[in-house]
């Protein structure tokens, strides 16, 4: 909250928004086509949003991620783009609680 300085509804915002970001989609379609350049930039830019929104999960799934497409090790990167595929699920389920309790 102190990034977001102490506005809930503002924190809010940004994690909804952060659900459509088209980074997701990008960073997916690189990992099909095994392009590990792309899918760094994606993965890198994602983890910047989910560590200033305070996503810990999701920033860690997204950390490992990233150092193995940074060292360009497929295998590595598709267990971790699993891994944080069951993250960024979990994260879906929890904005939309908090989208039907906002309304």
């Amino acid at each position: 909250m102190d990034r977001m300085v102490n506005d809930e509804a503002f924190y809010k915002e940004c994690l909804i928004t952060f659900t459509t970001d088209p980074g997701f989609k990008k960073l997916g379609q690189a990992i099909q086509n095994k392009d590990a350049e792309a899918a760094f930039e994606s993965a890198h830019a994602l983890k910047g949003v989910a560590g200033n929104l305070g996503l810990d999960p999701l920033y860690q799934s997204l950390c490992d991620l990233v150092e193995a497409l940074r060292e360009e090790q497929m295998d590595k990167a598709f267990d971790a783009y699993s891994l944080f595929q069951n993250k960024l699920k979990d994260f879906r389920k929890t904005i939309e609680i908090i989208r039907q309790t906002s309304n």
